[in-house]
């Protein structure tokens, strides 16, 4: 059995949009062209790559192994027209890392500048997002740095840090409204990325028992820079991670309003597909972001 190039290029298009249009569009060509590719390919492999539920098109087990083969013959395939076609003296590796966005803004692409000339190898690329594990089921993703656990059978976790948390706000707003105990907080705005106030769920689950939070008046900000902004308007209190407000606790700019409490810690993991963890370049992020946040106060 000999498998055509193109017919592989075509159901590697596919599986990453699962959608004839799209596919056809990105490869200028007709859908029809596509149907009749796929077709061609399954008859070739001898089994079945694609199926359609409802109005939705989905992997069997055998073309979501072919995917992930498909992924590494291609940037294998780009990495060689990159040095064929005199753009670099070294073979380069794609790696695509994700993280949250305000992690990934304020602090990882800092540690980031360190890794890369250490690694002229590998052609780093960053998604900051606040959706992450399905890309990285779909393999858009390499490994992905996140607060959000992901149990999928196919994903290795590795503990990076812990993320800790604090209420904040503005010492203005603070003395205004004289908020001393979490009880206070029934009495005020509180800011949350969701209208429901589930971002301050890390908050309500270490109260003492039988002594739950009202959350009485609720302002959406779904962007964590927005609540800190928020807080430092005036606008209410904001729950988030410790590091993001670090300069403004020192400068006064904001307080931490219940210092001596102690909320629900996040987990910083690493996430990657098992079978790629070991590859020489994935392994070397992964020892790179072990080692630069061994001692990170989060």
């Amino acid at each position: 059995m000999t498998l055509d190039l193109y017919q592989l290029k075509t159901f590697w298009t596919f599986a990453k949009i699962r959608n004839f249009t799209k596919t056809a569009e990105q490869l200028f060509i007709t859908q029809s062209a596509v149907s009749h590719s796929l077709k061609k390919l399954e008859r070739a492999v001898q089994t079945q790559l694609v199926v359609r539920r409802g109005g939705l098109y989905e992997l069997t087990e055998a073309g979501e192994e072919l995917l992930r083969n498909c992924d590494r013959i291609f940037a294998e395939v780009d990495r060689c027209q990159d040095f064929l076609s005199g753009k670099g003296g070294i073979l380069h590796h794609k790696l695509v890392l994700g993280a949250p966005v305000e992690f990934g803004t304020t602090v990882l692409t800092r540690e980031l500048a360190k890794f890369i000339p250490r690694h002229p190898e590998i052609r780093l690329q960053c998604t900051f997002s606040h959706v992450l594990h399905p890309l990285l089921l779909r393999d858009e993703l390499d490994l992905i740095v996140d607060c959000k656990p992901c149990h999928h059978r196919e994903v290795d976790r590795i503990f990076l840090f812990r993320e800790r948390y604090v209420v904040t706000a503005s010492p203005a707003f603070a003395k205004k409204h004289r908020l001393r105990e979490p009880d206070d907080l029934a009495r005020v705005t509180v800011l949350s990325v969701d209208e429901k106030g589930e971002w301050w769920s890390n908050f309500v689950m270490a109260l003492p028992e039988g002594k739950p939070a009202m959350l009485a008046h609720i302002m959406q900000i779904n962007h964590v820079r927005g609540l800190i902004n928020g807080a430092l308007a005036g606008i209410g209190v904001a729950f988030v991670p410790r590091y993001t407000v670090e300069g403004e606790l020192r400068q006064g700019l904001l307080i931490d309003l219940f210092p001596d409490r102690g909320w629900m810690d996040d987990q910083f993991c690493i996430y990657v597909k098992r079978e790629r963890r070991n590859l020489p370049h994935q392994k070397a992020l992964i020892e790179f972001l072990l080692a630069s946040f061994v001692d990170f106060q989060a």
